[in-house]
């Protein structure tokens, strides 16, 4: 599989870190098994990614805390999960009916995994502002481009 990142966001102009969100969830689709998925929500990205106490960086976090979020959930019995904790990462997860789990928030485990989210500044400022419903046509489109739970 050939997968061609993007630059890094610069302004409005949506780059690698939102692909790496989008990837993430389309990695899953391909999957039979219970599994995690960011929502189609802007407040729940920003919160996960754009939190600088939870040391996250949307391009190398994206895809590997939903392996290690969808590794958790499949090795578990009880009913209901509500957390996971695998790996560096830990959060909370919200079950569908349709066997998925939304990741509602997420962080890293120990401060000393924590990267420094100063790169992903613009790419924030573009989720912030779709999330505070700014720019609506553009991240009408934006969310229409991305692939979600």
């Amino acid at each position: 599989v050939y997968v061609s990142f993007l630059p890094r966001t610069d302004g409005d102009t949506a780059g690698s870190e939102l692909q790496a969100v989008s990837l993430a969830n389309q990695l899953h689709h391909f999957d039979s098994g219970r599994h995690c998925c960011y929502a189609r929500d802007w407040k729940v990205v920003a919160g996960i990614f754009c939190n600088s106490t939870h040391g996250l960086d949307m391009h190398f976090d994206a895809v590997p805390m939903m392996e290690s979020c969808s590794h958790y959930v499949n090795s578990r019995t009880e009913n209901p999960i509500k957390v996971f904790s695998h790996n560096k990462y830990e959060g909370l997860v919200s079950a569908r009916a349709d066997g998925k789990f939304e990741i509602k928030d997420a962080w890293v485990r120990k401060k000393k995994w924590a990267l420094d989210t100063k790169q992903q500044q613009a790419a924030c400022a573009l989720v912030e502002k779709c999330r505070d419903g700014k720019s609506k046509k553009e991240c009408a489109s934006l969310r229409e481009t991305m692939i979600w739970c």
